[in-house]
Formats: structure tokens, sequence, C-alpha cells
């Protein structure tokens, strides 16, 4: 089945199901599919660095400047190059970034296109492969091996795509939507700690909150989105975070981060 055909036919069966109020068909994603999404984050931090060395401090002070507020803007593809059992697709992805108030080399070197390996699921979860046990050691010249790269970025995607992964499976577990609809879904983090997020439907929109707090830290989760039921992909989606640590080392930390997903393709 090709990718065309596959979209064709996802299409017709949820409009068929829907007709009968039940739950749309759940078939394999398809070989040959391209998903481009466009993330946009911005974060504002505010840390105390008093307690740092005075030799690295004002270094310290003049990066979080220079960070906070910046929006940092990503464009990922993924291409699905084979199938697996369960009906996901193993991807190959690959991406490139920007960054507001930097040019020249920095700019340069921060937009160098990146990629990595993963997984896309049959509902749309983004899961990138990271190995924690792949080491990141640099080579007699001062680089990483392409593989210990790919490694780098998919970590970085694992954490950008974290609550997101969690709202799919939210709308996901309550596919018959409809204004007034609340409903909760329960998680276990990589600590295995267990996280519950609250779910709401306003004019069609999908709503989710977390509030989490812990020995050091805490943490204000609010975000919205819509799904495409026909691709089985989150179509846009918005998250903002307010949080607060106070870290062992005494260096407490508070702030407001942002990021937006935006499906392009």
């Amino acid at each position: 089945m090709t990718a065309h055909q596959s979209r064709y036919w996802r299409l017709a069966c949820a409009v068929a199901f829907s007709a009968l109020g039940v739950e749309p068909c759940i078939a394999g994603r398809a070989a040959g599919e391209s998903v481009v999404y466009e993330i946009t984050q911005v974060t504002n931090n505010k840390a105390d660095l008093s307690s740092l060395p005075a030799m690295i401090r004002g270094r310290a002070e003049a990066n979080q400047a220079a960070a906070n507020g910046k929006k940092i803007t990503t464009t990922l593809t993924l291409s699905t190059d084979k199938l697996d059992d369960d009906g996901s697709a193993h991807v190959l992805a690959s991406y490139h970034q920007s960054m507001e108030g930097i040019s020249g080399v920095a700019a340069t070197a921060f937009s160098a296109a990146k990629k990595f390996q993963g997984t896309l699921t049959p509902d749309g979860r983004v899961l990138p492969a990271y190995d924690p046990g792949v080491p990141a050691t640099l080579d007699s010249h001062g680089f990483y091996s392409e593989a210990e790269k790919e490694n780098i970025a998919a970590q970085s995607m694992l954490g950008t795509f974290g609550n997101f992964n969690t709202f799919v499976a939210g709308v996901v577990k309550h596919p018959q939507l409809k204004d007034g609809d609340v409903w909760h879904l329960v998680v276990q983090d990589a600590f295995g700690i267990s996280r519950q997020y609250d779910f709401s439907v306003n004019a069609s929109e999908v709503s989710m909150v977390g509030n989490f707090s812990a020995a050091h830290s805490s943490m204000k989760l609010m975000a919205s989105g819509r799904y495409d039921s026909a691709r089985r992909l989150l179509i846009d989606y918005h998250e903002e975070n307010t949080y607060e640590t106070a870290a062992p080392n005494g260096i407490a930390s508070s702030g407001v981060s942002t990021s937006t997903f935006k499906l392009v393709q």
C-alpha cells in the first residue's frame, strides 16, 4: 500500500466509523510517509547564581541573560523507511534550528543539520531512539562519532517531545470528543513516579493540565492542541511550563518555558 493509498483508506475508514458513532479504525503507518513539524520554544529563567565563585558567576549570568526570551525554531522532518509489526514505523529524522539574537559563526554552528532514528507510533507519538549506554566521548580531533552525534540529537528530541507524547496518549484514550468532556491519564515518569494529567474539551480544543511537586521542585503544565484522527497526528500543540527548583548545590531557579508544535506536512 502506498502512502497515498494508506492516507485515503484511513480517511474513508474514519468517516465511515464516525457515522456509526464508534471509534475510528486504527491502522498501521505507511512506508514512505513524510511528516514535518515546526517547533518554536522560548524560555525565561531566573536563577540565583550568587553562590557561584566570582570568576565564573559573571559568565554564567551573561549566558542566562543572552538565552532568556530568545525564540528557538526547529524544523523536524520524519521519513518512514520501514514498518514494524505493531503498526509503528521506523523513521529517519533530521532537523535544523535557528535562534534569535545570534549571527555569524555561532548561528552557522547552531543551524547545522542534525539527525537521529526513532519510531512514529500508530497514534502519532514521536519516540527518538536514545540509548543512554552510548558514550559521548570526543576523539583525538575533538569530534564525536556519527553514532554519538545521532544519540545526542535523539536525547535532545526525547525531552522536546515528552509532553507532546503524553498529550497524544491522552487524546486517543478518549476518541469521541465533545465539549464538556473531562478525563484523566496517569503515566509513570522516567523515575517511576506516577503523574496524573487532567484533560478537558472546550470549543473542539483539548486541554491538558498537570501539577507536580517533589522535594526540591514544582511544575505546572498547561497545554492545548488539536488532533487529526484521519492522519493520526497532532496537528497543533502548545504548552506552557511554570517551574521552580531548589538544587542541592544551593542554586535556586524559576521560570516559564513555552513550546509550540505545528504540523506543516
